[in-house]
């Protein structure tokens, strides 16, 4: 759903509401979405390689495009930009972390 929700989010501009709802339903089934695929997969032992790598990767991307498309939105919003910008770093910094695992 991660290029789904990045098209629909910046669609005409960002500035259509019926689009961004489309893109909050979007970010909203996906974690559903992930949490259930998650739980099935540990509960019948389904646990692959892939799995483990993809995952958080997407999970990632979801983060990273809302608060990237939200800070531009926001005409760099210094009061966005800060958070945002912790907040990427910690995603940077958990990715490196679970990759020399």
């Amino acid at each position: 759903l991660v290029p789904f929700f990045g098209w629909f989010l910046v669609a005409r501009g960002g500035h259509d509401d019926t689009f961004r709802i489309i893109a909050f339903v979007l970010f909203a089934v996906a974690a559903i979405t992930d949490r259930i695929d998650g739980d099935i997969a540990r509960k019948r032992g389904l646990v692959t390689d892939f799995g483990k790598l993809m995952d958080p990767i997407a999970d990632k991307a979801m983060v990273v495009i809302a608060l990237v498309v939200m800070t531009g939105y926001s005409g760099m919003n210094p009061w966005l930009i800060l958070p945002a910008t912790l907040i990427l770093f910690r995603e940077d910094g958990a990715t490196a972390r679970e990759a020399g695992r």
